[in-house]
């Protein structure tokens, strides 16, 4: 289980839509193309169909205008994943080219660098870059989001790092609570190729395992990881 960390530069600003995750997953899968064919479609190696990666938010000065971001070089972003592989053939292939294509924009990379943890704590206060998402799907179509006031929102998150560590082959951890600090939250809403997709910002007090944070940090908390959803940061135990 690894990080990616790449930081890029650039003379002109990046111009994006404000609903940028589409083109971050876009540039992603055409670094993975050689090697990973099937990962959108068919997920990680043996993790029964599901991705197993999730990646921040670009980071770095930025002006918002018009529907548009506009971002200032540098820039910084995360990729992590339980799949060494995937973060392997992510560098090798970064550090061949020593630039990164992000829609109509090729940015130079300043630095690559591949990152490890090995030590979780069973109880960790940490704060969202990526919107935590919460839903369900019925049979009509429709989409609800959980909100983290409602009954069902830390059950359905239990049971999402269930099918995370079933995929992966690892035991489920015996409890999983996680705790909103209220007054830090913020409800996002943002859009990924046509979907509006929910989530909230914030600070959280999680408790689980030390095997089930990891497999959180790499792959994110919640739904959507792939999507650009879910990844957090340990702030402290």
């Amino acid at each position: 289980m690894k990080s990616l960390l790449l930081e890029t530069i650039y003379t002109q600003p990046i111009d994006l839509p404000i609903a940028y995750n589409h083109l971050l997953q876009g540039a992603f899968y055409a670094i993975w193309e050689r090697t990973r064919p099937s990962l959108h479609d068919l997920g990680a190696d043996n993790a029964g169909g599901m991705r197993l990666f999730v990646f921040s938010p670009i980071s770095g000065n930025y002006h918002i205008e018009g529907g548009r971001i506009r971002f200032f070089s540098p820039v910084r972003l995360e990729l992590r994943s339980t799949a060494d592989a995937l973060i392997e053939d992510a560098a090798s292939s970064l550090a061949r080219s020593g630039r990164l294509r992000l829609g109509g924009a090729e940015l130079s990379l300043a630095s690559i660098q591949i990152r490890e943890e090995f030590l979780f704590p069973p109880q960790a206060h940490i704060r969202m870059q990526g919107p935590l998402v919460v839903y369900d799907t019925f049979a009509d179509g429709r989409t609800h989001y959980f909100a983290p006031d409602e009954d069902e929102w830390e059950e359905r998150l239990r049971a999402n790092l269930q099918r995370k560590m079933e995929a992966l082959d690892l035991p489920i951890p015996d409890h999983f609570q996680i705790s909103p600090f209220f007054e830090t939250l913020r409800k996002r809403v943002t859009r990924f190729k046509g979907t509006y997709i929910t989530g909230y910002t914030g600070d959280f007090l999680v408790h689980t395992s030390p095997e089930a944070m990891k497999v959180l940090y790499y792959t994110g908390l919640g739904s959507r990881g792939s999507q650009g959803c879910g990844l957090f940061d340990i702030r402290k135990i």
